[in-house]
């Protein structure tokens, strides 16, 4: 037994040797001559091996040469269609000491591959028709019509220039390493491959079942991933070459990290809206060939910092590949926070990216800003719920049209047209109307849920709660607005017509027509937002309710009546009390039909009585006009003009707005029939406890000048006060005192008065 294995031991050394010794027998050239000799009848194309040939025996039998070129197609701009710094070749030991060579491992060093399309469609990479047919008889090489097999081919920091002379276009693979295997007896062909385009890497990994026919523009079964730098697709299906593109019917899986980014690579244009995505995956159908494209997936991937789930359908028909556009049908879910649906047509049409019908409903509006990097800053309450619809286009330049836009925000409605034109601050268009609005939650003190009183106004003085008004530097705007009315919370307004231009954080409001308070607003409103407020503003108002106006801005009650005014103001602060104090401008008034309630003016004028007591009832007048000044929130007024159906009277003094207190005198000019005094009254005080008072210096000098009415009382004591008054040092202290005397007696029942001392 021993003896047996012995000599099959000795007779496989002496096969060795002797296929080790045929090998050196063999010329290198000639190795490397009849390898030329397969792969020309093989495919048509020469092979020429040159430069110092020398034999190997490890790891495989072969030949190692110097550069190596491959003949291209007769028709090609190139007159090589591979060229090498050199090659590696192998043999199969078993078919050489029977005789034959067959190829068995191939390695390029450095290969620089042409591809080329010509005008008329022709492809250099075409071999099926390149060999001519064997004649018959045997030979040492494989027949032409037999299957061309490569245990492993490798290719080392490989180039491919791809150039399509009917695009006029030239693309060029970098850096290309990996292997491809043809088994042999087997259609099967295994290709790992990694290469770099534009800077990014990318790679193949797939087995083609058939790839004799995918060179022959038939179809293949495939199973591989292509991935190109953080992106990737796997197939599994049906592959064909194609022309101009391969044909696809597969199972597809994609990953892509950065759509935008991925999309923008390639050179296409990408809507702003879709740099807040990432982490997409795509599990689907997709069918590709130059008579159009159809992908049907659903779609999972992060938008901002939320989930996102949802379906995507694309189909293109037979001119996709000239105008890539296509039918989109999407609907997408952002983590429960809401859903959007899109159904148009997407791609590099002209002249839109989108151009379609959009709905949008959003049950957390907050939360989508929130997960989209977008601070709402916006009051608690309010931006909870949103609706859109409308047609959306989206042009190759970014700018987005709405049009027929029906946008609903928490409970109110408005429709209308917008446009969002790129820039570093975008800029929106608007034309809009609505019906009722409700904004009370808009203007609410978030401090405390709801504002203090309606204007803002405490007992303690105005609000010292901070105000912001954040975000206006974020876009510029140029907005119409029209509604049937607008709740504000501090005020409520009828018909609406207004227009906003907002320019580098400054807002200018045009009040066209603003129907308020009974009567109608017009003019302009300036205001700049930040940790401070600054405005300034021009507004008439017209036919206006005096009570309701000052009511719900300035917190007070006791003026009534129908006018005009006018306000040129402006002011700044971080707060509504810095604002009221810094109030400086000027304005008129002109208000008929009136009354000042809470004092009759008549009453205090007519008897001292009333003038010390009787703080009742109200003054009617028939007209009440004036102008005013105005300095860092207190208001100076000269000129005041009231005409009662009893008195005139002439008002002068103070109004501090910031520290809601007056300093004012009224001085009547004329009386009513039965009038026995004039006496001028002092308003003083803050406006939620005003005192009136008569003012007895104004009433001597009316006495001494003549002013009031003459009766004997009044005679005898303008007498006595004559006859003393150049012999008093300190006269007005002696007038006064003689005065209150002789009143006195007058009014014997009225409380007698304390000294003005």
């Amino acid at each position: 037994m021993m003896r047996w294995i012995i000599r099959i031991f000795v007779a496989l050394v002496a096969c060795v040797i002797v296929a080790v010794g045929l090998l050196f027998m063999l010329p290198a050239d000639r190795i490397g001559q009849l390898a030329s000799d397969q792969l020309e009848k093989q495919t048509g194309r020469t092979l020429t091996l040159s430069g110092n040939f020398s034999p190997t025996i490890f790891p495989t039998l072969g030949v190692k040469t110097g550069a190596i070129t491959i003949s291209n197609a007769d028709w090609a701009t190139e007159p090589l269609m591979v060229t090498a710094d050199g090659a590696s070749v192998g043999v199969n030991l078993s078919a050489l000491i029977g005789g034959t060579v067959e190829i068995e491992t191939f390695e390029l060093l450095s290969p620089v591959v042409h591809l080329e399309r010509s005008k008329d469609g022709r492809v250099n990479w075409d071999l099926s028709t390149g060999a001519p047919a064997a004649t018959g008889g045997t030979s040492d090489t494989t027949t032409a019509s037999a299957t061309p097999s490569l245990e492993l081919g490798r290719i080392e920091d490989g180039q491919v220039i791809f150039s399509d002379r009917s695009a006029g276009t030239t693309h060029t693979l970098s850096g290309i390493n990996g292997t491809v295997s043809l088994p042999k007896g087997e259609t099967k062909a295994v290709v790992d491959l990694s290469a770099t385009f534009d800077g990014r890497v990318g790679a193949v990994a797939a087995t083609l079942d058939n790839w004799p026919a995918l060179l022959g523009e038939g179809i293949s079964p495939v199973d591989g991933t292509f991935s190109f730098g953080d992106d990737s697709v796997a197939l599994k299906g049906m592959v064909g070459l194609g022309d101009p593109v391969p044909t696809i019917d597969a199972a597809i899986t994609a990953q892509m990290a950065d759509p935008a980014g991925s999309l923008a690579g390639l050179g296409l244009a990408v809507p702003t809206q879709l740099a807040a995505l990432s982490d997409v995956a795509l599990e689907g159908k997709l069918l590709l060939s130059k008579a159009g494209v159809f992908v049907e997936t659903a779609l999972n991937g992060t938008y901002g910092s939320g989930p996102l789930v949802g379906k995507l359908t694309l189909t293109g028909d037979d001119g996709w590949l000239d105008t890539p556009e296509f039918a989109t049908d999407l609907s997408l879910s952002l983590g429960g926070l809401g859903d959007l649906g899109f159904k148009g047509r997407a791609g590099q049409g002209n002249p839109n990216l989108l151009s379609g019908d959009v709905n949008a409903r959003f049950s957390d509006l907050r939360g989508v800003m929130k997960i989209a990097g977008v601070d709402a800053g916006t009051p608690a309450g309010t931006f909870q719920t949103a609706k859109v619809s409308g047609n959306l286009r989206v042009a190759a330049s970014g700018q987005t049209r709405l049009k027929d836009a029906q946008i609903t925000l928490d409970q109110n409605t408005v429709s209308g047209e917008i446009v969002i034109k790129p820039a570093n601050r975008p800029l929106i268009e608007a034309a809009l109307s609505a019906g009722k609005l409700d904004l009370k939650a808009y203007t609410a003190d978030n401090s405390t849920g709801a504002s203090t009183a309606k204007s803002g106004a405490t007992s303690s003085g105005w609000s010292k709660e901070p105000i912001r008004l954040q975000g206006l530097d974020a876009v510029d705007a140029d907005v119409t607005l029209t509604a049937a009315g607008i709740d504000l919370g501090v005020s409520a307004l009828g018909k609406t017509d207004v227009t906003a231009k907002l320019r580098d954080g400054l807002l200018a409001l045009t009040l066209r027509e603003v129907r308020a308070f009974q009567g109608a607003l017009s003019g302009t409103i300036n205001l700049r937002g930040g940790n401070a407020v600054t405005f300034d503003t021009n507004i008439t108002a017209r036919d206006v309710q005096l009570e309701p106006l000052l009511g719900q801005l300035l917190d007070m009650d006791r003026l009534r009546g129908t006018g005009t005014t006018h306000l040129a103001l402006n002011g700044s602060g971080g707060s509504l009390n810095q604002i009221m104090t810094s109030l400086s401008g000027k304005g008129d008034v002109t208000f008929g039909n009136g009354a000042i309630k809470g004092i009759d003016l008549a009453a205090m004028m007519r008897n001292l009585q009333s003038a010390f007591g009787g703080f009742e009832g109200a003054t009617e007048f028939t007209s009440l006009d004036g102008t005013f000044s105005m300095e860092k929130g207190v208001l100076q007024n000269v000129d005041l003009s009231l005409i009662s159906p009893l008195f005139k009277a002439a008002g002068k003094g103070s109004v501090d707005i910031g520290g809601q207190a007056m300093n004012y005198v009224v001085t009547p000019t004329t009386l009513s029939e039965g009038s026995e005094f004039s006496v001028p009254v002092i308003i003083t005080g803050p406006w939620n406890n005003l005192k009136f008072r008569p003012d007895l210096d104004k009433l001597l000098n009316l006495l001494l000048d003549g002013k009031l009415k003459d009766n004997e009382d009044v005679q005898k004591a303008k007498q006595k006060l004559e006859n003393v008054k150049n012999k008093l040092k300190d006269p007005e202290t002696a007038l006064k005192a003689k005065l209150q005397k002789e009143l006195a007696k007058k009014n014997a029942t009225a409380e007698q008065p304390k000294s003005l001392e």
